[in-house]
C-alpha cells in the first residue's frame, strides 16, 4: 500500500485530525483545498508515522518492507508547515504482513 505521513509539529496526528476536520467542513473546505489539503473523504490519510503503526499494530500487522517515494517527497513549504501544524510529509510504499505473535 501507498500511503502518505504526515508528522505533526505538536502532539500526535494532530495536523491529520486537524487536515480532516477542516477539508470535511463545508465553510472551510475549499480554503484548506487550496493550501494543498485534500482529503478525497478518507480522514485516516492524514497519519502521522507513529499513528500508522499503532493501528498496523491493533490490527495484528507489521511493516515487511517500508520504501520511501522519490516523487512526492519534497520538503514542506513555512506557510504549509504552520498551516497545517505540520514538520514534514512524506510519502511510502509500505507492504504489511501479519504479526507473528508469540504464546
Amino acid at each position: 500500500m501507498i500511503e502518505n505521513f504526515y508528522n505533526p509539529l505538536l502532539a500526535d496526528n494532530v495536523t491529520g485530525e486537524m487536515i480532516y476536520q477542516c477539508t470535511r467542513s463545508k465553510v472551510l473546505a475549499s480554503l484548506f483545498r487550496r493550501l494543498g489539503a485534500n482529503t478525497a473523504g478518507e480522514g485516516v490519510r492524514f497519519r502521522s508515522c507513529k499513528s500508522w503503526m499503532e493501528m498496523f499494530d491493533d490490527n495484528l500487522l507489521e511493516v515487511a518492507d517500508y520504501v520511501l517515494g522519490e516523487e512526492w517527497n519534497e520538503p514542506l513549504p513555512r506557510w504549509q508547515k504552520l498551516s497545517f501544524l505540520c514538520k514534514e510529509k512524506y510519502q511510502a510504499l509500505v507492504e504489511l504482513r501479519k504479526s507473528q505473535l508469540i504464546n
